[in-house]
């Protein structure tokens, strides 16, 4: 067994009921205590208690550490640390100091032969924000912003990220948010040929807004007529969507005059609930118009 007081190593000991050390310089604070006397193995030896100190790093302070005369090693008593509020994990390869609170990572050990040391001087505290303990693969798939299981692996073989376990990981289900994340919607196939073979025989028609910004004229709302046949589109803005009905009055009358021909179906989404479709209705069928109301929006896309 070697351990090295220059390095600050402390060996974790399930057999130990005290923290204990034999070197000064490894106390943060120490007072003189007799304590009395610690017995060591199966030869009985014993040691007088000099000193009662807390020992650590500005990240973690150990208390109720004994001073032992002519002790050569650092021990860190596991039921002590349990009496803290701590709990202990360990691998084939490290242990793991957690806080039974909240199952924070606070210090990560590492293994030599046998034996379980932490270095309470190698202490990065700026890469505490990578420390993790929780082996749950699904945990982890979320934590890491739902990323690939694979590319969960390449972190823990790399060791990118304090504490993920290399042991396998597996997802056994596909994840919800994933899957949903990924579907994607088909487009619609393009029509080859015009349906209508004349102007106005289909016309499509949208109200949107209110937009944030009004026009010059203060208006917020944009009527949008397009004619199948020719795409031949129109634009009417208005500072109210109740002004829909009189410029659709307007259209019906000048269109009709100008093109010599009728108007004779008209197809609407609703104008996203802006349009009052009702008032639509009645003046296009004084007019003998046709109304057309698709239950799906691509129903009234224009290819």
């Amino acid at each position: 067994m070697i351990t090295s007081h220059k390095e600050n190593a402390w060996i974790i000991d399930s057999g130990c009921s005290h923290h204990m050390t034999g070197d000064k310089s490894n106390f943060k604070h120490l007072e003189s205590y007799d304590g009395g006397s610690v017995t060591f193995g199966s030869n009985q030896r014993k040691s007088s208690i000099i000193g009662l100190g807390s020992v650590g790093n500005q990240n973690l302070t150990i208390s109720d550490v004994y001073l032992v005369e002519g002790l050569n090693f650092n021990l860190l008593s596991v039921s002590r640390l349990c009496d803290a509020g701590y709990y202990i994990k360990f691998d084939k390869n490290a242990c793991y100091l957690i806080k039974a609170s909240d199952d924070t990572l606070v210090y990560t050990g590492e293994r030599k032969k046998n034996i379980y040391y932490l270095y309470l001087n190698h202490f990065d505290s700026g890469e505490t924000c990578f420390s993790a303990v929780t082996t749950d693969s699904w945990l982890w798939h979320r934590r890491l912003g739902h990323v690939s299981i694979d590319s969960i692996r390449k972190l823990a073989k790399l060791n990118l990220v304090r504490g993920l376990p290399n042991h396998k990981l597996e997802l056994e289900n596909l994840c919800d948010a994933c899957t949903q994340g990924k579907q994607t919607k088909n487009s619609f196939k393009s029509k080859d040929v015009v349906s209508t073979d004349k102007p106005l025989q289909l016309i499509h028609m949208d109200l949107f807004g209110p937009i944030s910004i009004p026009s010059l004229a203060k208006k917020k709302y944009a009527y949008v007529i397009v004619d199948d046949y020719s795409r031949f589109t129109w634009v009417m803005f208005l500072k109210h969507k109740n002004e829909v009905i009189e410029n659709f009055i307007q259209f019906c009358t000048r269109v009709e005059n100008e093109k010599g021909l009728k108007i004779n179906k008209i197809r609407s989404d609703h104008g996203g609930g802006n349009l009052k479709m009702q008032n639509l209705m009645n003046i296009a069928l004084k007019r003998d118009i046709d109304m057309n109301f698709p239950l799906l929006a691509h129903h009234n896309k224009m290819e």
